[in-house]
């Protein structure tokens, strides 16, 4: 481990490698009873892993609370899987009034901007500090590049999203042997509820064929979703096609436009089941989504066509169904652009093109391939957390590790 700088020289340059940050405020709340992991992120960090992270430790680990700083705490308010705070201002007299108060067991820095002075302040009582989720360092100044090696001596343990981003820490003197690649941390998918009866029961009634759905439905998109199933049953004739509206409420309305345009339609728990003749289902119950999902070997986000806004393509990424998507991805785009990286989603930019790509994703070896990859990105985020508390896990058991 590297000396803490002394001299103005190295304490200019290190100055240089932090960031400003506000001030802790005067006072804060109780410090959370038994061992407390001290984990620190920078603001663009998404804000559903780092709730499950702070569920998972609680889990895994008993009389184990965790405290999230950001350099912008605002974001983070009201994660009830954490006590979130905001990172002190680099001054001794702030630090020294948070360290004290809060006193963690453990670090987890995951922020590729660095503030020396905490570091090294909480390195001093000599507990565990892990760096976590780095991806490549920028140190383009050479002053950063000397101020990073002295920064980083101070960590016991690093977690890399990437090969450059380990050979970078190596080549800061970081010691290889502690330097482990992992996949980052990113937004995780979770299976929504299943009614397995209801579900066993639909399947029957409609018989084997090819299903796709349109979840969260807009209005505006009707036209263009049952010109696509028109186009789908020329290649596929007995394909189903499932409506779940945005709003239950519209169920009705869509039945009687679809029915009025010549489609045999059940909706529902109206009293009628499915059966083998039904070409289209109108689901009634937005609630009911996880059926859906695992009745559809294909699922169109609904709201991504016309928008104003699309829906949370890793509910169907989670349950096995192919993803399609058109040109708005807002609120969720990082979510579309997770998918879009691992080859997991078809993206349309006209809506007119439906047809054409929902047919040849209908293709049972084109919907499996894609269903696996969605699901392969959207477990991926899990994985990540898991290695995050195997390292924790290392320090706090280690005759289990």
């Amino acid at each position: 481990m590297s000396e803490k700088p002394s001299t103005a020289g190295v304490a200019s340059r290190l100055a240089a490698f932090l960031r400003v940050s506000p001030s802790a405020p005067a006072e804060y709340g109780d410090r959370p009873k038994g061992r407390l992991i001290w984990l620190h992120v920078p603001d663009d960090m998404p804000i559903g892993p780092l709730r499950e992270l702070g569920q998972m430790l609680q889990e895994q680990f008993e009389d184990v609370s965790c405290l999230l700083s950001a350099a912008n705490v605002d974001k983070w308010q009201g994660i009830e899987t954490l006590t979130t705070v905001q990172l002190p201002k680099d001054e001794n007299a702030a630090i020294d009034r948070f360290l004290n108060h809060w006193q963690p067991d453990l670090l987890l820095w995951g922020d590729p901007v660095f503030q020396a002075r905490i570091i090294q302040k909480y390195k001093s009582a000599n507990a565990p500090m892990f760096l976590i989720n780095m991806p490549v360092l920028d140190l383009s100044r050479r002053s950063l590049r000397r101020s990073a090696g002295h920064v980083l001596a101070q960590f016991d343990k690093a977690q890399v999203i990437s090969t450059v981003a380990a050979e970078r820490l190596a080549s800061l003197g970081f010691p290889a042997d502690k330097i482990s690649q992992v996949l980052p941390i990113s937004e995780m998918a979770w299976p929504m509820p299943d009614d397995a009866p209801r579900r066993r029961a639909i399947s029957a009634g409609l018989g084997p064929r090819p299903i796709w759905c349109c979840a969260h439905l807009r209005m505006s998109e009707l036209s263009a979703i049952s010109n696509a199933h028109h186009l789908a049953r020329k290649s596929f004739p007995t394909a189903l096609m499932i409506l779940a509206p945005a709003q239950g409420e519209d169920a009705k309305e869509i039945t009687r436009i679809l029915s009025a345009d010549g489609w045999r339609v059940t909706r529902e728990n109206t009293g009628k089941p499915p059966d083998r003749q039904c070409e289209v289902l109108v689901a009634n119950d937005p609630e009911k989504l996880g059926v859906w999902y695992r009745l559809a070997s294909v699922s169109v986000m609904g709201g991504s066509l016309t928008g104003p806004a699309s829906c949370n393509p890793f509910e169907a990424a989670a349950l096995g169904s192919a993803v399609i998507c058109g040109p708005i991805t807002f609120p969720h785009g990082a979510r579309y652009r997770q998918l879009a990286n691992g080859d997991a989603v078809v993206r349309i930019e006209d809506p007119n093109q439906l047809g054409t790509y929902l047919t040849n994703t209908l293709a049972p070896d084109q919907s499996a391939k894609l269903a696996t990859a969605a699901w392969t990105v959207g477990s991926e985020g899990v994985e990540a957390l898991g290695q995050i508390i195997e390292l924790v896990k290392d320090e706090f058991q280690p005759e289990e590790g």
